[in-house]
């Protein structure tokens, strides 16, 4: 009789064929860039295409030619009347220091209009796309934030979930 015996194999794992690592290496590509890239996301102007930024917003605009020009230098430099700055802020609200600023309120009182677009307000049970009344015609909102109404002098754009849109008077 005779008896084969053989003998244990050396290796731990099975082999894995060439495009096999390729695919391993491929996915854990994808896994670092997914995890690691969004927190390493650098921090300053919001005139870019993330989520936060305004550059889509800003070239809808041109495409409806609106005459927009963006306004990169100090407040200092803001003159003449009957213009508009909107400051868009990638963060929630602005630093009070920038909105008590003399050069602006100077600039403002002076016949000018400040527009301020943030992310304040607290989040709501409010749908994330809402047609809002207005005496012009139903205006569509995509966010959940509203403020409480009591924030601002007149409350402009409202739902029962709270403010939207308010103006405030500057003195």
């Amino acid at each position: 009789m005779t008896v084969s015996l053989s003998q244990p194999s050396s290796r731990r794992f099975p082999k894995v064929p060439f495009w096999g690592w390729i695919l391993i290496a491929s996915l854990c590509l994808i896994l670092i860039v997914t995890v690691v890239a969004p927190q390493s996301y650098p921090k300053g102007s919001s005139y870019d295409n993330a989520l936060n930024g305004y550059a889509q917003w800003y070239r809808f605009m041109e495409t409806q030619k609106h005459p927009i020009a963006r306004w990169r230098r100090a407040y200092s430099q803001l003159t003449g009347t009957g213009q508009t700055l909107i400051q868009v802020a990638d963060v929630e609200g602005f630093q009070s220091s920038e909105l008590g600023a003399p050069e602006i309120l100077n600039w403002v009182k002076n016949g000018n209009t400040l527009i301020e677009l943030s992310w304040a307000g607290r989040v709501t049970g409010a749908p994330f796309l809402s047609d809002l009344p207005t005496p012009k015609g139903a205006v569509r909102i995509e966010t959940t934030r509203r403020y409480e109404p009591r924030s601002f002098d007149e409350v402009l754009l409202k739902d029962t979930f709270g403010g939207v849109i308010g103006l405030e008077t500057l003195q």
